[in-house]
């Protein structure tokens, strides 16, 4: 399966499933009729009051410092500094190869932490079905994403606008995912700029078999090349010493073969953004549009 279809059907299902149940749960899913104005719609009131609050809370935000991994830090020392990488950047551009082995790709990437925006632009290889490019933008308060069903894109709401509240030390436990805005909105590149979910599921795992293989070189920076091993499969992942980002993923079958490789070829920390990269128009907002998406069922279940 091509990788646009492939990285559409992992992000469209669990980010359209995850809203209805919040409609569900919150009573809030839109009524039949008449399209109104988004200024109108009280979800899109009250996301635009969690986005205000939030940009409050979090206008200037307090960054870690670098960190200087080696082949010789701890385990716990490495697994420490990938679980707040995403505490070392506000802002960032990155670009990543996508190898499915028969299929390639390049997905590019702008973001800004505390304002909650993203641009995604995954691209694949001309000659193949549907859409060759497909462009997500999130400004905070609302997003598109694109639906198969209708060919084209929704714009829906942003209902990740922040990082989901965090256990203190003594209630974290291994196996279970700490996640981040970025890799809930990002899925597949989210395991590289936020791999703090992949510690605590796959690295923290009683069966994994975690070893250092050594120092490379990526993109001009130090890095930790490691081995994740667990029964179904694992990964082979190069961490940025500085920071604890992934800048190389190799996923791995259970019998030890590369089912798929994630390569970063340019990487940006810190950077200025330009606003318009994250332009959502809001007046494309249907407040209808979840019944058009998601079955009655999962609505109403």
């Amino acid at each position: 399966m091509r990788i646009v279809k492939q990285i559409a059907f992992v992000l469209i299902p669990s980010t359209l499933i995850s809203i209805a149940m919040l409609f569900v749960y919150e009573g809030q899913a839109a009524s039949v009729g008449e399209q109104s104005e988004p200024s109108s719609d009280p979800l899109r009131d009250k996301v635009a009051e969690e986005v205000e609050q939030v940009a409050n809370q979090q206008a200037l935000p307090s960054l870690l410092p670098p960190v200087q991994l080696s082949a010789a830090s701890s385990l716990s020392e490495i697994m420490d500094a990938m679980e707040a990488a995403h505490l070392r950047y506000d802002t960032l551009h990155v670009v990543v190869a996508l190898d499915d082995g028969s299929n390639s790709g390049v997905e590019e990437v702008w973001l800004s932490q505390s304002q909650g925006r993203f641009r995604d632009v995954l691209t694949s290889p001309e000659g193949q079905e549907g859409p060759r490019q497909l462009i997500s933008v999130s400004d905070g308060e609302f997003r598109t994403i694109y639906h198969g069903e209708i060919n084209g894109y929704l714009v829906i709401p942003a209902h990740r606008v922040r990082d989901y509240p965090q256990p203190t030390e003594s209630e974290r436990q291994p196996g279970f995912a700490y996640s981040t805005w970025i890799d809930g909105e990002l899925p597949r590149i989210g395991l590289l700029l936020a791999p703090k979910e992949f510690v605590n599921i796959d690295m923290k795992n009683e069966e994994a078999v975690v070893t250092v293989l050594g120092e490379e070189k990526l993109l001009g920076r130090n890095t930790l090349k490691m081995s994740v091993v667990l029964p179904a499969g694992g990964r082979n992942v190069w961490v940025d010493a500085a920071t604890g980002i992934i800048l190389k993923s190799e996923r791995l079958t259970a019998e030890g073969l590369v089912a798929y490789t994630d390569t970063m070829t340019q990487l940006d920390l810190n950077v200025a953004v330009p606003d318009a990269l994250f332009y959502v128009d809001h007046s494309a907002y249907d407040p209808n549009w979840i019944e058009t998406v998601i079955p009655e069922d999962v609505r109403n279940p």
